[in-house]
């Protein structure tokens, strides 16, 4: 009998790895049954401009409709999620690759586009101080509400319109907000 190589196991962890993500998808898509409510790119637009006092140039919104659900659903979504498990690592994994990663991980398995990646300053929320950039996520609501998630540490808070976000010991100022 033929010994098998380490190339050769290699490549079956490959084909066994890709498919245990392929069925976890599935299996994770069908239990969560979303069903999203739509909303039209420019009063997804005007409803994050009025919240966050952002321009529309600072704005970016990728698609002609928006697709969403209520926030126990993404609450169910963030519980699920793993992302905030990952550790963190200067310069390879870092805030953006957090907000990057869950904005699009939602985009592709349940077809939600309402997640923002947003890029802004991070000050403490006791002392005022500046602490510097950061990216994070914002989530617009089938009921027209805007959440700020911290994909790091799974905290959350809803925005309301003059104020800024706190999670933790963090105040979250935005200057960018990108939607897939």
């Amino acid at each position: 009998m033929d010994k098998i190589t380490p190339k050769q196991i290699n490549e079956i962890k490959r084909i066994l790895g890709k498919t245990l993500c392929q069925h976890g998808e599935s299996f994770s898509r069908d239990a969560f049954k979303i069903k999203p409510k739509v909303f039209d790119s420019r009063d997804v637009r005007n409803f994050i401009r009025k919240l966050t006092g952002l321009s529309a140039a600072e704005i970016r919104l990728a698609d002609k409709k928006y697709y969403t659900v209520d926030w126990q659903t993404w609450l169910a979504i963030i519980k699920w999620d793993w992302v905030n498990e990952k550790k963190w690592l200067s310069d390879k994994w870092d805030c953006d690759n957090f907000a990057n990663y869950f904005s699009s991980r939602v985009a592709y398995l349940f077809h939600l586009n309402s997640c923002g990646s947003v890029s802004g300053n991070i000050k403490d929320a006791n002392t005022d101080e500046m602490i510097g950039p950061h990216r994070f996520n914002m989530i617009v609501t089938n009921d027209w509400e805007l959440y700020l998630y911290e994909p790091m540490i799974d905290f959350y808070c809803k925005i309301k319109k003059g104020e800024k976000g706190v999670c933790g010991i963090w105040r979250y100022y935005p200057t960018y907000f990108r939607l897939n």
